[in-house]
């Protein structure tokens, strides 16, 4: 079977809480930055 990874990975997210997918990876893409943001600082 030929499965898209990126719709793998992201039905467990769309079932907690039904987003676009755009909309999900954006938010992903935001916490990390705050997490090497603070990382960074701390250090």
């Amino acid at each position: 079977m030929n499965t898209n990874p990126s719709v793998f990975v992201l039905t467990p997210i769309r079932q907690s809480a039904p987003k676009p997918a755009s909309e999900i990876n954006e938010a992903n893409i935001k916490n990390l930055m705050k997490k090497n943001c603070m990382e960074t600082v701390s250090i």
